[in-house]
Formats: structure tokens, sequence, C-alpha cells
């Protein structure tokens, strides 16, 4: 089957797809209106409790599933008409409620078929949430979008902004995120209204399918390399999106217990406060009748008045706990009965003296009340220390399990990705195998140099692509990563501070690798500028854009009178960054280190350049993988990279038309030569070296 029948196939499918979509649609709104017809709360909400799909929105989402509908298969201009028509009615559906919202507005319109007598998440009864009438005015654009070919821009966008709030209010669910699901914010979308925004977004995407499939010079089909990689990407997400809201609903869960130790702390804290200020009051008590100083009795009379406040804030702070309230009620009239015991001491000071206060005293039933007094409030405190050893081991339990399950999620994270890079490697090193098959056999089978030349440009594309793409769930490991760090600062064993630590090294050389595809891919696809290039000026500022890699370094630099050639300044400037920069690094172990920059030779047009430094060197024996893409003659222990820096040098020299070659020995450094075309003016040889 020719490309024009499979991209026919391929149409008709995502048509029938978004057909299906805008009939799933019209279900869920007809079920939504049934549940109003009858007063069936489940039938508008699905999830019991929770917001229900409001008339309006229920009638909005008809009518633009109708729309899709009629524009999904080669609608005639009657149906584009009505189609048209449907849509504006959908787009003033949702301005007229966004106007509400905005500007105060009573159009009497939210009630208008049925009378809402929910009180989920209903500030004002019938009325949908903004992100809803947001949505229909981008219903309303798809529709004008799809229905006429002038306004086909608007398509894409407006799908989008549905999708988004779609997604986002369908995760708010997912996650239980109370911001997103409740009216914490902002009323919000049901979940069947979010699901028929998710249809009804990807219906209109669908319904482009020229777009979509990009038949002028796209493939129809995916390679098996793609497939596997989208369907990693998938399950990469898709583990992101459940991490996400493990992680939600943990941290939800780890403030909540915080907040329930801290209430704990405080309960505590005032039954302290309740016990010392009836000591207080009985000292003050006692200071009165031993001294007969008036500011003790006033002093007595504020601690009983203070006991009373701190009884009643030790009310509120116990009204949860049913346990605990009925302990309070107890132990109120014992204090009553201590404070009535100290009244009646003072009375009797006042009326008989201090001797008839020592009888009183003698009897011990001002003693025996406090003692049943302490006792009531211990008891209380004990339930408390209960409650606090129990929450405490709740919140460390669950900041354990986060730990546990954030590093280990990571993990494999970490793991699955750098498989994924390693597929992707493990292509290119087979590319480039198949490249030198094909180049020794370039006389005998001309075509196949064309199929190599096809098949490497859509490589780079390829791994441009994926190395592009990898770069998002990179950045969330090491903002999860980030975001442990700072949350468990000081409170890791440690072991588990050597798994952050392995997770963000493996992150960083991740990352590195993806950068150094990302380079050696642009090369492939970079537009050469050729102009004419002085390489004097370029090399030394190269070398001192090297300035803080050389910093407290020892090198002697030999830099020689240096010719003008023809070329790209940024490539060529990229070929010297990366040769000086490798002599720099290799050379490391040498004091002084010494780097020498200049011309081997000037043939004709060719001007043959070289590098070279009293590094590491290498073994000659090994000379042909020095240029191959991440081959490496030195382990990272002993020097980092990733074995891109020389592959990308080949590539920018051969882009123009030169041809790169090395010598070396171990332990007795490198030279690194390659040719440029020269220009016809020669250099100027009265220029000093610079040591």
């Amino acid at each position: 089957m020719d490309t024009a029948a499979l991209a026919a196939v391929a149409s008709l499918r995502l048509t029938a797809l978004s057909r299906t979509a805008a009939l799933l649609v019209a279900a869920a709104a007809l079920i939504a209106l049934t549940g109003w017809a009858i007063g069936n709360p489940l039938l508008k909400s699905v999830l019991p409790g929770a917001v229900e799909m409001k008339v309006n929105t229920a009638a909005g989402l008809l009518l633009g599933s109708i729309a899709l509908f009629l524009l999904s298969r080669a609608p005639s201009p009657r149906q584009r008409y009505a189609a048209l028509i449907i849509g504006a009615l959908v787009c003033a559906i949702g301005a007229a409620t966004l106007g509400e919202y905005l500007f105060g507005w009573r159009l009497g319109i939210d009630e208008l078929l049925f009378r809402d007598t929910a009180k989920t998440y209903s500030a004002i009864p019938g009325r949908m949430s903004p992100y809803s009438a947001v949505t229909f005015i981008a219903i309303g654009a798809a529709v004008a979008a799809l229905a006429s070919p002038r306004l086909r821009a608007l398509l894409w966008p407006s799908a989008i902004i549905v999708i988004g709030i779609g997604a986002l209010s369908f995760n708010g669910y997912l996650w239980n995120a109370s911001e997103l699901v409740t009216d914490r914010w902002l009323p919000p979308v049901a979940v069947n209204t979010a699901v028929a925004f998710l249809l009804l977004g990807g219906g209109f995407v669908l319904a482009d399918p020229q777009r979509l499939l990009a038949q002028r010079g796209a493939r129809i089909r995916l390679s098996s390399v793609e497939i596997k990689t989208l369907s990693g990407f998938a399950a990469a997400l898709l583990l992101l999106l459940v991490v996400g809201g493990y992680t939600y609903q943990a941290n939800v869960r780890l403030a909540g217990t915080a907040e329930w130790v801290a209430h704990t702390q405080q309960v505590r804290a005032a039954l302290a406060r309740l016990y010392l200020t009836i000591m207080d009051a009985q000292s003050a008590q006692r200071d009165y009748l031993l001294t007969g100083e008036r500011f003790h009795r006033d002093d007595y009379q504020h601690r009983v008045a203070d006991a009373d406040s701190r009884i009643n804030a030790l009310a509120v702070l116990i009204a949860d706990n049913p346990v605990q309230a009925r302990n309070l009620e107890a132990l109120k009239p014992l204090v009553a009965e201590r404070f009535g015991r100290l009244d009646q001491g003072v009375r009797l000071y006042e009326a008989r003296g201090f001797a008839a206060v020592r009888e009183f005293i003698a009897t011990g039933r001002g003693i025996d009340a406090m003692q049943r007094v302490r006792a009531a409030i211990d008891q209380m405190d004990a339930l408390e220390a209960g409650l606090l050893e129990q929450r405490t081991a709740d919140f460390a339990g669950i900041r354990q399990r986060s730990l546990v399950s954030l590093i280990l999620t990571q993990t494999l994270a970490t793991v699955f990705l750098l498989v994924l890079f390693f597929r992707i490697r493990g292509e290119i090193l087979g590319r480039e195998r198949l490249a030198r098959q094909l180049q020794t056999a370039h006389r005998e089978v001309v075509r196949a140099n064309s199929q190599l030349t096809d098949a490497n440009k859509e490589l780079e594309a390829f791994s441009y692509s994926v190395s592009h793409d990898l770069r998002a769930p990179l950045r969330a490991i090491n903002g999860f990563i980030q975001m442990l760090e700072e949350d468990t600062r000081g409170q890791l064993a440690a072991e588990p501070q050597r798994y952050l630590r392995v997770i963000h090294e493996s992150s960083r050389k991740m990352g590195q690798l993806i950068d150094d595809l990302l380079a050696f891919s642009r090369v492939g696809r970079a537009e050469m500028r050729k102009t004419e290039v002085e390489l004097d000026a370029l090399v030394r500022g190269v070398i001192a854009g090297l300035a803080v890699t050389t910093a407290g370094r020892n090198i002697e630099w030999d830099i020689g009178p240096l010719p003008a050639v023809q070329g790209d300044p940024a490539l060529l400037r990229q070929v010297f960054s990366n040769l000086i920069g490798n002599a720099i690094k290799y050379s490391r172990h040498r004091d002084p280190a010494r780097i020498e920059i200049g011309v081997a030779e000037a043939t004709g047009d060719d001007v043959t350049l070289y590098v070279r430094d009293n590094g590491a060197g290498f073994d000659m024996r090994y000379v042909h993988k020095l240029f191959g893409v991440f081959q490496r003659l030195h382990t990272a222990e002993e020097f980092e990279g990733t074995g891109v820096g020389l592959a990308l040098v080949q590539r920018i020299v051969v882009r123009h038309g030169g041809r790169v070659w090395a010598e070396g020995a171990p332990g007795q450094g490198a030279t690194f030569h390659f040719t440029l075309c020269s220009v016809s003016r020669p250099p100027d040889d009265a220029r000093p070296n610079v040591t």
C-alpha cells in the first residue's frame, strides 16, 4: 500500500476516533441532564458528595459534541453553517457565565432550566465553574476553526486549552488535591465534566487529520524504536504522575500529623499552665493568711479568675476529643472544690483569725481536694502523652515511607531513563557501524549510500528529539531530589544520604550525556555559514574563555602564527574549544603543562593545523576509536568526559571538507591534526609567539 493510501486509511481512523469522542461526551451530558430531571445526585456528580455537573455545563457539552460530530468527517456547507451556529451558542454560554463572575452580572441563566438545591461547593446555585466558562469559549473557537479554513490556526491552541483545563481538574481528583476539587480557590470542575473536556479536546485534535499526520514529507508509520521509545516515555510520565500524587498525599498527611502533634503539645501545655495557676492561687492564699497583706488577697483572686479562663481555653483545645471533654467536665468540680476550700480559709481568717485557719487546715480536706485535682490533671496529661507518642510515631512512619518511596521511585526512574538512553546510544553505534560498512562498499553499491544518508538524517532528527525530551523527566528527578534534600536536611542516616548522592551524580552524568548528544545532533543539522575566519583571534578567544579551567595551573602556551581560513566561525570555535579543552584536561598531571597550537603545513588551498600537549597520551593501537561517539580510551575516574567531543570535532571538520587524525603515545602526550580550506592571504610571520 502506497503512502497516499496509508494516509487515507489513517485519516479515516482518526476521524472515527473523533466521532467516538463526540458520542461519549454527548452520553455524559445526557446522563447529567437525566440526573437533573429525576433529581438523582449520583448521575450529576458520578462521585458521591462531589461537585455536580451543572445544567448549563451539560447543555454546553451536548452542543459542543454535536458540533464536533458534524465537522469530524467531510461536512457539507449546511453542516458547517449549523456547527458555526452551535459553536457560537456554546461560546455565548461561556462568555455570559464568565461575565457574571468578572462583573457581577445577574443574567438569570444559572437556574434557567432546573433549580439547584445542592449544597456542595455551590457558592452560587446553578452556576458552572469559571474554568468551565473559559473552556466553553475555547470550544466555540475550536468549532469555528474546524468550520472555517481561514481560522484553522486557532484549532490547536483552543484544543490545548480544553485539554489542559480538563487534565488539571482530573489530576486534582486523581491526587485528591483539595485545592482543585473543592472551592478552596474557585468553584471546581466536576469529575465527569473534566473527563468530557479531555474527550472533547482530543476529538478536536483528531478531527484535523491532515495537520496531525503532516502528510507532506512525513512518515505515516513509526519505526519500532520510536514506538518503544514513545511507550517508554508514556510509562515514565505515568510513573511521575503516580509518584506526584503519592508525594502530594504524603505531604498532606505529614502536615496533618504535624498539626496534631503540635495540637497535643498545646493541650499538654494548657494542662500544665492550669495546674501552675492553681498552685499559684494556693500560694497567694497562703501568703495572705500568713501576712494579712491585701495585695496577696488580690493576687489570689486574680489567680482564681485566671484558672477559669484557662479551663475555658482548654475546653476549646480538646473539643475534638470526647474522652478528654468528659475528663475536663470531671475536673471542673474538683477545681471548684479546691478553690472553695481556699475561699473558706480566707473567710475564716478574716472572721476569726489565723488560729481558726490552723484548725481548718488540720482537717486535711484541702490537701485531699488538691490531690484529686492533681490526679485528674495527671490523667488528662497521660492521655495526651499517649496521643503525642502515637502521633509522633505516625509522623515518623509517614516521613520514612515517603522517603523510601521517593528514593525507590527516583532510582527506578533513573535506571529506566539510563536504559532508554543507552538504547539510543546502541542505535547510534549500530548506525555508525553500518555507515563504515557502506563506505567500504561505496563503489559497488551507490543507492545504498543514499539510504545511509537518509538514515543518518532521520537518526539525527530522532536522537535530537529524544535527547531533548529526556530533559523533562530528568529535571523532574533533580527537582524531587532537591526537595527531598531540603525537607530531610540533617534527618537522614549515612546510607540514605549516600543513596541521594548516587542518584544526584547519576542524574548529573546523564544530563551531560544528553547535552553532548544534543550538541552532536545539532552539528549535523545546523546550516553552514562560511566566511573568512581569523584563527589567531579565534584561538585566543577560546583560551580566554577557558580561564576558569586553567586557573592555578602552570601551563606553557606556544601559539604559532595562525592563518585565516574559510569556514563557519561558531563551528570552528567548537573545534578549537574541544581540542584545547582536551589538551588542558589530559595534561593536568604535568607541571609544567605544555600546549602547542600551530600550522603543520600549507599546500595549495588547504592548511593543516595541530594541537599538541604533553599529557597522558594514548595507545596508537586504539586510535581508530578516538573519533567514535561515546568512545573513550581513559576511564571516567581518570578523566571526566562523555566521549562525544572528538566525534563532534570530526563531524565539523568533515563538514568543512577536511579531515582529522591523531598521533600519540602513553605518557608522552598527543597531537591532533586537521585540515581546513585557507584563504589566498598568507599569514603574518612577523607576529611573535605567545608563551
